[in-house]
């Protein structure tokens, strides 16, 4: 695995022997970067991402530990190891405070010196390896949380709810479900809309605010919004109704053209979901008489056509 990393140094000789060093020795390492003074270093580690770094202590502009201080704040993910003639305590301390991956004194020995890179490129391949795993597990989840939250919502449509589905899908994502309500969405326009770009939208609008279900079609959009525990029952349905507003405000603003919604009423148990989208399809229907796209909400049959 081609790792990256940058050198710093203010002493030329120390960087160009340095250099030698790792091509000789670590052929795996490309070094991205060189530094002589804190300043640049700074720059380089911001706008290269290397996966290490080699930096001095002493350097003109900001030392290595202040350097190495300030990318911490900022959730630098560079591992560090220090490479310095001063053996002087509180340097030692506070490299072991930053948690910095090694510490070598100038002149060090090469034993020593591979002895300290090899175990950080082990442990930074550790790394990216569990990263990877992680990645493909939370897309693996996300691919089956779509796909199982929409059947979810398809039997609210039916009369039998899926309440086993459900309570699985709140396990999984370590969900306790305290109360929620259907808002249905219908975009005023003839063109057909990917329901990649609506279920995007989607997220983009509602991630952080709430969990949420949702079946898209190429013209609207069904979701069940899950109603946080902390507000007060008597305001759960106002907020439903802002955050309908939000979605179709954000809506309208990203496809350019207008959502119609209508919202359900607030229910505690996912059984009582179904009423809540016959609630939303009534108030849908009765603000907007002229829109004849929706189905009746008693035929399931027609109302299942309508989302596929």
């Amino acid at each position: 695995m081609k790792l990256t990393m940058v050198i710093a140094d203010d002493e030329p000789i120390v960087l160009k022997s340095e250099e030698i060093f790792l091509k000789k020795e670590f052929p795996d390492i490309e070094i991205i970067g060189i530094a002589e003074n804190g300043v640049q270093l700074k720059q380089m580690l911001e706008r290269l991402k290397p996966d290490m770094a080699m930096v001095d202590i002493h350097m003109p502009g900001l030392s290595g530990i202040e350097v190495i201080e300030l990318l911490r704040h900022k959730n630098c993910a560079t591992h560090f190891i220090i490479n310095t003639a001063y053996s002087d305590f509180d340097y030692v301390k506070k490299a072991l405070d930053l948690k910095t991956d090694g510490y070598l004194l100038k002149p060090s020995k090469r034993e020593e010196k591979l002895e300290v890179i090899n175990r950080l490129c082990d442990t930074i391949e550790q790394e990216k390896q569990k990263n990877l795993r992680k990645s493909g597990l939370e897309s693996a989840l996300s691919v089956v949380n779509s796909v199982l939250g929409s059947e979810i919502l398809m039997s609210v449509f039916a009369e039998n709810r899926d309440v086993e589905g459900f309570e699985a899908y709140c396990k999984i994502n370590n969900i306790t479900f305290t109360g929620g309500c259907i808002a249905t969405f219908l975009l005023k326009t003839k063109k057909d809309i990917s329901k990649r770009r609506l279920n995007g939208e989607l997220e983009t609008c509602l991630r952080g605010l709430c969990e949420f279900l949702v079946t898209v079609t190429s013209r609207g959009v069904v979701v069940m919004f899950f109603v946080p525990g902390e507000i007060e029952r008597e305001r759960r349905r106002d907020w439903c109704v802002e955050l309908a507003q939000l979605v179709a405000s954000h809506m309208e603003a990203q496809l350019g053209t207008p959502c119609l919604f209508g919202i359900g009423r607030v229910y505690d148990s996912f059984p009582e979901m179904g009423n809540s989208y016959q609630d939303s399809v009534k108030e849908l229907q009765a603000g907007r008489k002229q829109e004849s796209m929706l189905p009746v909400p008693e035929n399931a049959d027609k109302i299942q056509a309508y989302v596929d």
